[in-house]
């Protein structure tokens, strides 16, 4: 074993059946603890695989892969997890993230346009609104669609569905993940210099499992058992 280098065939710890039984937030900072070496791996791992850019979709697939079994209380071996679903879910998460994206960009031109000249006409208040509400949907599902991805065989139509009303019949577990995910992305941004370090080891692979742990319960609930 090399000085200082990270096993990527190691198992993970899960869970020992005489652990007690935790829920909630409990549970998330537990698995949090016992996981957070194979979150830093699995940090790293994204941000080798996304260096191409265009990767960037299967990159993130395979991220929420892991960390959903992290959520799960399953058993991982890091690296073949991550390269497994890399490499399953190339296509259709490629897809996925380029509607995202061109959604959203569109969705954001839209939020720039009527934000200035709703300066002029108050009329424009009415789209810009709209606009708001749409972005907000837009990021709500985006909570959902690669946990189900990733989860479950469905199509992107499905997906896309899916998404849609488990994060509206799920809204608390939603708003905490994107809660979570704006706190972890907003200090790791305005505090540089001095979080470069959190990015490169722990920023996107806890966002990933935050957002993994509190969409699994919906999925589970919703869409697993039906």
């Amino acid at each position: 074993m090399g000085f200082l280098k990270p096993n990527f065939e190691k198992e993970g710890k899960g869970v020992s059946k005489d652990t007690p039984e935790k829920t909630g937030f409990a549970l998330f900072v537990d698995t949090l603890i016992r996981e957070f070496w194979n979150l830093i791996k699995l940090n790293f791992l994204f941000l080798l695989f996304s260096i191409p850019i265009i990767t960037i979709p299967a990159s993130f697939a395979a991220l929420t892969n892991v960390s959903m079994k992290i959520a799960r209380q399953q058993h991982i071996f890091v690296f073949y997890d991550f390269k497994e679903s890399f490499k399953k879910n190339w296509k259709q998460s490629s897809l996925l993230g380029i509607i995202f994206l061109l959604l959203f960009s569109l969705i954001t031109i839209s939020l720039i346009f009527y934000s200035n000249a709703s300066s002029n006409n108050n009329l424009l208040y009415v789209p810009l609104f709209i606009c708001i509400f749409i972005n907000l949907l837009l990021a709500f599902s985006f909570i959902y669609s690669f946990p189900l991805l990733t989860t479950v065989k469905l199509s992107l139509k499905d997906i896309f569905k899916n998404s849609f009303l488990l994060s509206i019949i799920s809204l608390k577990n939603t708003l905490i993940a994107i809660a979570l995910a704006i706190i972890i992305f907003s200090i790791s941004i305005f505090l540089l210099p001095f979080t470069i370090f959190i990015i490169f080891t722990l920023s996107f692979s806890l966002i990933a499992f935050a957002n993994s742990f509190f969409s699994w319960p919906g999925i589970q609930q919703y869409v697993i058992k039906n």
